[in-house]
């Protein structure tokens, strides 16, 4: 890691500059929706928000594996004795169709979108 990203690292992060869960501020009443968000950096980014206090919202075309990405965000919350407010919705983006339908849901249901993370699988 260059010098330049190690301080800029550090300053972001503290101590070391390396990134964990206690270097994120708390997204109590924020609201979240992560694409992609049933596995790898997508399922990271939803269990880490989760974790900070923020609603997050699951899209994913596959109902079991949205299902199966709650339930292992739940479980470590439970873990670390702290709750999460996380939802799946199943969306297909590449069904506009799905996409509308999804959006409509979440408009008649949210006040308000904070984050939105967009991470797409090959």
């Amino acid at each position: 890691m260059s010098e330049t990203i190690r301080a800029a690292a550090t300053s972001l992060f503290g101590g070391d500059g390396k990134f964990n869960q206690e270097s994120v501020s708390s997204l109590n009443g924020k609201t979240a929706i992560v694409t992609g968000a049933t596995k790898g950096i997508g399922f990271e980014v939803a269990k880490t928000l989760a974790l900070a206090g923020a609603k997050v919202i699951l899209l994913s075309r596959k109902t079991e594996h949205g299902e199966e990405a709650v339930k292992q965000i739940k479980e470590l919350a439970t873990k670390e004795t702290t709750s999460v407010n996380i939802d799946f919705k199943e969306c297909d983006l590449g069904s506009l169709k799905d996409v509308k339908a999804v959006a409509d849901e979440l408009a008649s249901q949210e006040q308000r979108l904070d984050l939105v993370g967009f991470l797409l699988s090959p």
